[in-house]
C-alpha cells in the first residue's frame, strides 16, 4: 500500500507518518458493501399540480417522453438518485409547500426535474414538483 491507503476487504484506514513509521489511526471491521449507498425504493411516482399539466403536453413516445419515463424509473428505484438541494436555495413556493426535501433530477440538454419525497405507511413516495424544459428555465425558477 502507498503512503495513505484504504484497503476495502478488511475495512482499514491506514496512514505513513514521517519517516515511514506506520499508525493504523482508525480499524473499522465491516465488509465493503456497506461502504456502497444502498437504494431507497418508492412505492410510487407521482406527478404535483405543477407538473402534471407541462407533462400532458409532452408527446407520447418522443424522445422526451421517454427520458421522462426512465427518470421516473430511476427515481422509483432509488429517490435518493437526484441531487439533494439545500434548504437556502429553494425558490419560495417550495417552502410554501411544505415540503421538507427537495431534489433535482438532471436530464439531458440542461433539462431538470425537481421532486420531494414523502414518507407513508406503505413506504416512500417520490412528488415530481416542476420539469424544467431548460436549464435558463431552471435558473430563472431558482433566481440564479
Amino acid at each position: 500500500m502507498g503512503s495513505n491507503a484504504f484497503k476495502q476487504g478488511s475495512a482499514e484506514l491506514l496512514f505513513t507518518i514521517g519517516a515511514g513509521k506506520q499508525i493504523y489511526a482508525l480499524v473499522l471491521r465491516t465488509i465493503s458493501t456497506c461502504l456502497v449507498k444502498t437504494p431507497k425504493p418508492a412505492v410510487s411516482v407521482k406527478g404535483s399540480p405543477f407538473f402534471s399539466p407541462v407533462y400532458a403536453t409532452v408527446k407520447k413516445g418522443s424522445p422526451e417522453y421517454i427520458e421522462l419515463n426512465e427518470a421516473f424509473d430511476t427515481i422509483k428505484a432509488d429517490v435518493l438518485s437526484g441531487d439533494k438541494v439545500a434548504k437556502g436555495l429553494w425558490p419560495e413556493v417550495y417552502a410554501e409547500l411544505g415540503i421538507n426535501n427537495l431534489y433535482k433530477y438532471n436530464l439531458k440538454g440542461g433539462r431538470r426535474l425537481t421532486y420531494t419525497i414523502v414518507t407513508e405507511k406503505s413506504g416512500y413516495t417520490a412528488v415530481i414538483l416542476h420539469y424544467f424544459r431548460s436549464h435558463k428555465e431552471y435558473e430563472k425558477f431558482f433566481g440564479y
